[in-house]
């Protein structure tokens, strides 16, 4: 097996205990004192999956890193994780406060571009905003939260408050990389989730043809990540020959 089979093979194996553990969670009725605790006990365990199958993953991409070593690292990335999960809220926070305070203004919007430039078709408004929040959430935002990782990972927390990752993850290639891998293999493959083909039998077919499209769905999702996840790396690596 190829490192890059294992890699991939990592994520999807991972983030389906994220997936269960979440699951769990979601399931757990807070009736009780009990019942919170389990809640809390099991978010806990949600967050410490998801940093030890992504620390792990982005040390794995370090040079000279093997296996052992980027378990090691994933199992004390638990902090660096939780930062760039408050930096991707930031930006989904800011970027649906903006897709929110467009909607609430639409009308207005709208009656100005009738009266200004005539313009009586104004849907392309909201691909545009479309677009933008998610170059915003899922582009920008995502590549500074795995710089964030990446630094904290190579250079430690000096590097993280000398705000190293804000130049990493804003450079040019990570933002191309990452900007092509989370639409091609993130976003895209996401809009077919709810798709299946017309004149489908009702019969097991349908549920057959949901199994496999989201099995795929999910698979190029994780290719997709690990993408993002390698120009994290690359970054890291260029910023330290550069030093």
């Amino acid at each position: 097996m190829s490192r890059a089979v294992a890699r991939v093979a990592w994520l999807v194996f991972g983030h389906a205990l994220v997936i269960a553990l979440f699951w769990g969670l979601v399931n757990v009725p807070d009736s009780n004192t009990l019942m919170v605790g389990v809640s809390i006990v099991t978010l806990a365990l949600v967050i410490a999956a998801v940093a030890i199958v992504n620390g792990t993953a982005a040390a794995w991409l370090l040079p000279g890193r093997t296996w052992p070593q980027a378990f090691a690292s994933g199992l004390g990335s638990v902090p660096a994780v939780v930062a760039a999960l408050v930096v991707v809220a930031a930006f989904w926070w800011t970027g649906d406060a903006l897709s929110g305070g467009i909607a609430a203004h639409r009308g207005e919007i709208d009656a100005w571009l009738i009266a200004s430039l005539d313009a009586t078709k104004t849907a392309w408004i909201d691909r545009v905003v479309s677009v933008l929040v998610f170059l915003w959430t899922g582009v920008i935002g995502v590549s500074l939260a795995v710089a964030l990782l990446f630094t904290r990972l190579e250079r430690g927390m000096t590097g993280v408050v000398r705000f190293e990752w804000l130049r990493a993850g804003l450079s040019r290639d990570q933002l191309m990389l990452t900007a092509a891998a989370m639409t091609l293999l993130v976003a895209l493959p996401w809009q077919a989730a709810l798709w299946r083909p017309r004149g489908m039998p009702p019969t097991w077919w349908q549920p057959a043809f949901a199994t496999v499209k989201l099995a795929l769905i999910y698979l190029a999702m994780n290719v997709g990540w690990l993408f993002v996840l390698l120009a994290g790396s690359r970054s890291a690596a260029t910023a330290d020959s550069s030093r």
